[in-house]
């Protein structure tokens, strides 16, 4: 991408990118110290153990929704079936993702350490589904056919808010049935009936599988601010329901977040779909595509500047339209097709919208604190890594005075240490 940068050049030649210092929160709830272990406990205590026999073909369900510690997981879960004689194999949870395909969904999860070979069992990526019935309005439920036939299912799901719908259910082990078991074309039915209806839709799907389905069990994960698996639970089909909600309302006061209002420039080193399926969490970010709302009271960023896709996303940029400025970088790495895709099946074309791409990110920076008006001393700027890294910020002067003067939330777990934000 070429273009003459001149004339930005002349207006921000008066402005200089202030230095910025880290700032680190303390998490409310500590990280379960040996994971493996607990899981085990867990599997022993919930009673799967009485449903399998030596065999069994039992299908492991994992997704794309970042969870930290997934491959540990899907392993010890996989090691503790094989255990009781059964033969389990890896289904690819993720609806859309990975541009719809077998190879994409495949490496997704490969991207997260889940192959064939780490996991010791076979990755069947196949998106072929079966129907399993109908919900509201003769829409189509959906599963992956390669679960269907299986003699169980277990679920390896992350219960957290939901980018852009709010319900008693949100991401988590209902969602996790209809929309990623239910591959592309179930992802694309319960879409269908929009986000306004989507926590009815993802119930009703849910229901639906149970009654047709030979659900075994789900694993839910539920991670705290630096992303640190700090509850999980094995449950069985007939406490979905209760569990998916009871986590839920958990994870809610776990969100991370950004302790300053009314901020000028949110800076992201990265998005991504591992991140977010918004590619950026908007619950951190305080910026929304549709029509979700903020749990807690969030920095209404006038501006937000995204510096590059992670590798992970494998160049899936869904959600960088809810952005202001990319830079050529950004651009450069974006899979259309992987984009489109993602963003067709939920509906929302505004999040594949390209926003103003600039040619690196001293410039995007210097540029938005033009359009501000702001010098170095009065600019509020907020840095990240991602939005998963909420409770490590790189922030410009106003803020750190703010800091010492003890007007953000939550002052006593703040901690200023000097340091530098690695892009810039």
């Amino acid at each position: 991408m070429q273009y003459d940068t001149s004339v930005i050049d002349g207006l921000i030649q008066d402005y200089t990118v202030p230095e910025l210092k880290r700032i680190t929160q303390v998490p409310k709830m500590k990280g379960i110290d040996n994971l493996r272990g607990e899981l085990l406990t867990r599997l022993e205590r919930c009673g799967l153990s009485g449903h399998i026999s030596p065999g069994m073909r039992v299908a492991v369900a994992v997704g794309s929704r970042g969870i930290a510690d997934i491959s540990l997981i899907a392993k010890t879960v996989i090691d503790y079936l094989i255990s009781k004689g059964a033969k389990p194999f890896v289904v690819p949870a993720m609806g859309s993702h990975g541009g719809a395909t077998p190879d994409g969904q495949r490496s997704v999860l490969s991207g997260y350490g889940v192959t064939e070979e780490t996991m010791g069992v076979p990755v069947d990526d196949s998106m072929d589904v079966v129907e399993i019935g109908e919900i509201a309005s003769n829409v189509p439920c959906y599963i992956a056919k390669s679960a269907f036939e299986s003699d169980g299912i277990v679920l390896c799901a992350r219960v957290k808010p939901h980018t852009d719908f709010r319900g008693e259910h949100e991401s988590g082990l209902l969602k996790m049935i209809g929309i990623g078991l239910g591959k592309h074309k179930g992802a694309i039915a319960l879409h269908g009936r929009g986000f306004e209806n989507m926590e009815n839709s993802i119930k009703m799907a849910a229901k639906n599988a149970l009654d047709h389905t030979k659900l075994l069990l789900g694993v839910a994960v539920v991670e705290n601010e630096i992303h640190e698996t700090c509850r999980i639970s094995c449950v069985l089909p007939e406490d979905f329901f209760q569990v998916d909600k009871e986590e839920l309302e958990i994870s809610k006061n776990l969100i991370g977040g950004i302790p300053f209002d009314k901020i000028d420039i949110l800076f992201l080193g990265e998005i991504g779909k591992e991140v977010s399926g918004n590619g950026f969490d908007p619950n951190i970010a305080d910026r929304f595509t549709f029509r979700g709302k903020q749990y807690h009271a969030g920095p209404n960023p006038r501006y937000i500047i995204v510096s590059n896709l992670s590798e992970a996303t494998h160049g899936n940029a869904a959600g960088v339209g809810t952005a202001d400025f990319i830079t050529k970088r950004v651009f450069e790495k974006i899979d259309f097709p992987s984009t489109y895709i993602n963003c067709i099946t939920a509906r929302g074309p505004q999040g594949a919208k390209i926003p103003m791409v600039m040619q690196d990110d001293e410039t995007a920076i210097r540029l938005c604190m033009m359009m501000c008006g702001k010098s170095v001393n009065n600019i509020r700027i907020v840095c990240m890594k991602n939005t998963m890294t909420s409770m490590e910020l790189f922030v410009s002067p106003a803020l750190i005075q703010e800091c010492r003067e003890g007007i953000i939330r939550n002052e006593e777990k703040l901690k200023i240490k000097e340091g530098y934000f690695t892009n810039l």
